[in-house]
């Protein structure tokens, strides 16, 4: 054999050696490293991620605390048990002080609404239009919580007496919450 022909079939072994060494450390060695890149990323990622869920989480809590103290803020503003009596005294009185005549009462029964109980009560009042005004405004603002749910006003345009259905709703604390 040839000198020149064994120096070329050496260098195309060194060159196929070379290729093969750089295929099997690209293989072995770049191949999982650009590998173990992507998933750092997928991990930068991730973590990201869960960093802004846990910010959307705290931002949760910290919504539910708020509610939770509202809602305990506004049961305190309940009265603990349906106390009629009390109220109508109430209403007889304003009723007394605006000269305003208490024709129909009508309380209906208790009703639980899950946060507070209800209970509504009907009444038929008769007198002038301000003084009809300053009843419903003296309800208002008296004492435990109650408003107006329904009112119709009819009688005369000018002056004359007016007669005023209204439907009254008294509110107070939840079942479980009263008074033993």
């Amino acid at each position: 054999m040839d000198a020149r022909r064994v120096d070329m079939m050496g260098r195309c072994a060194l060159a196929l050696g070379a290729a093969a060494f750089v295929l099997l450390l690209f293989h072995r060695g770049v191949r999982p490293v650009l590998q173990a890149r992507a998933q750092l990323g997928s991990f930068h990622e991730a973590a990201r991620i869960l960093t802004d869920a846990q910010g959307a989480l705290d931002h949760l809590n910290a919504e539910v605390d708020r509610l939770r103290s509202d809602v305990a803020a506004d049961e305190a503003r309940l009265p603990p048990a349906a106390d009629l009596d009390r109220f109508l005294e109430r209403l007889e009185a304003s009723a007394r002080e605006t000269r305003i005549r208490v024709e129909t009462l009508t309380p209906q029964p208790i009703r639980d609404r899950g946060l507070f109980r209800e209970q509504q009560v009907d009444v038929r009042v008769t007198g002038s239009f301000p003084r009809i005004y300053s009843l419903l405004d003296r309800l208002e603002s008296s004492g435990p919580l109650s408003r107006v749910e329904q009112l119709s006003i009819s009688g005369p345009a000018e002056g004359g007496e007016c007669a005023a259905d209204l439907r009254l709703a008294l509110y107070f604390a939840p079942s479980g919450k009263e008074p033993s």
